[in-house]
């Protein structure tokens, strides 16, 4: 049991051994942890999803060496199947920091519900609707072992839900614990679920939302491109640092990507939407086939109309007076807005920094499920592959700033 970080499935067999190991040693027998051969253990404590210290109690390997353990608690594998990796709680699992590896009980596996069969060369687990979710092939000194190279470099980080929270600009936390439950984003372990929180910020921000009513939705276009959503917001009573008092979103209809832009004025909405319809032509490959607004004045001129025309692009605007018409657009600006309060209540920052938040709200939109998509991400359905949320910062936390006054021996 000397080598480095890595998991494995024994044999019925090496069960077996460890069991006629203890029974023909009874003045040891008597010292050892109840049932330890039979459990799931493992020296990596950070990989616990629950833990609770007890005082140490030894286990006798197969090699008359004595590990104790300090610890018990569920724990998280990761399964290979092929290129693919499923995640397996293993409930009531030992702790022991003096192994050099973690032991996996087939038969505890068994009794979670996965059934677990030796085919050949190889150790084959299934879920319990028979799909096969790991595929262990069989080692040189005849054991199921899993390689987890650099483990300690790809470990989730683990956060608390109202970090989470606060880093995902103020999302409901069931939407958070749903996110890390189904695995939908990667590099997040949550350290509890709970007690319930109230957060000021959210109820700040929420202090006077106005509903906006639910409208049919149609189903989801057939590709990227074929109906974008638009919609422009402003004018901000405060400016950005930068002079910008509007912004304008575009949201495809098939995937609900949001794209947004910060604008001086209205006019400068035809100026984004053509770097946005660049963007997809040339990144995408994807021509706009339908454009979906409201009859504001700003997709109304003669010179959006006209390049409208001249990509073959379909307008398709709202009933005058009815900006509910355009509810995914709509909608989306009064959960954007919702957010950009929360986040700047919570940082104490100036208004003037509502253009960050903005986009900041839209970049995490992005990476939170929605029902459109039956509770798919708009970025996993527009790049095919899951996000990494990781290190995400909490938006307006402190920072140092690099100064470039001063001299050599100033800090």
């Amino acid at each position: 049991m000397a080598e480095d970080n890595e998991s494995w499935v024994a044999m019925e067999s090496t069960q077996i051994e460890v069991t006629n190991t203890l029974q023909a040693n009874e003045s040891i027998k008597t010292e050892l942890y109840d049932s330890g051969a039979s459990r799931h253990m493992s020296p990596f404590r950070d990989q616990f999803i629950t833990y609770q210290q007890t005082s140490p109690r030894p286990i006798l390997a197969a090699n008359k060496q004595v590990f104790y353990a300090v610890g018990t608690g569920d724990f998280r594998i990761q399964v290979p199947n092929g290129v693919n990796l499923t995640p397996i709680v293993l409930w009531d699992a030992l702790h022991a920091p003096e192994m050099g590896l973690t032991v996996v009980s087939v038969g505890r596996i068994a009794n979670a519900g996965y059934s677990v069969a030796f085919e050949g060369n190889t150790c084959k687990i299934k879920n319990r609707s028979g799909t096969l979710i790991g595929s262990i092939p069989l080692t040189t000194n005849n054991l199921y072992k899993v390689e987890q190279v650099n483990a300690a470099i790809t470990m989730p980080e683990q956060v608390d839900l109202y970090t989470l929270h606060c880093r995902l600009g103020h999302i409901a936390p069931n939407s958070i614990c749903k996110l890390v439950k189904s695995n939908a984003i990667t590099g997040i372990q949550l350290i509890d679920e709970g007690p319930k929180f109230t957060c000021p910020s959210c109820e700040y921000a929420k202090a006077t939302r106005k509903p906006i009513r639910k409208e049919c939705i149609a189903p989801l276009a057939g590709a990227f491109g074929d109906e974008i959503h638009t919609d422009l917001w402003g004018p901000s009573l405060v400016a950005t640092i930068g002079g910008r008092k509007y912004y304008v979103t575009f949201t495809d209809d098939h995937t609900r990507y949001t794209t947004a832009s910060l604008l001086r004025t209205k006019d400068q909405a035809l100026q984004a939407y053509k770097a946005f319809a660049n963007w997809a032509q040339t990144q995408h490959r994807a021509r706009i086939k339908r454009l979906h607004s409201d009859r504001g004045g700003e997709y109304m001129g003669n010179e959006f109309t006209q390049f409208l025309q001249n990509q073959g692009t379909e307008q398709r605007l709202t009933t005058h007076d009815t900006p509910q018409h355009n509810g995914i657009a709509e909608s989306l600006n009064w959960r954007i807005l919702e957010h950009v309060h929360a986040m700047l209540h919570h940082a104490k920052l100036p208004k003037s920094l509502w253009g960050e938040a903005v986009l900041f709200a839209v970049w995490l939109k992005n990476r939170t499920t929605t029902k459109a998509l039956r509770n798919m991400m708009p970025f996993e359905k527009f790049n095919k592959f899951k996000p990494d949320l990781s290190g995400v910062p909490e938006w307006g936390q402190q920072v140092w700033a690099h100064s470039t006054d001063g001299t050599k021996l100033d800090a």
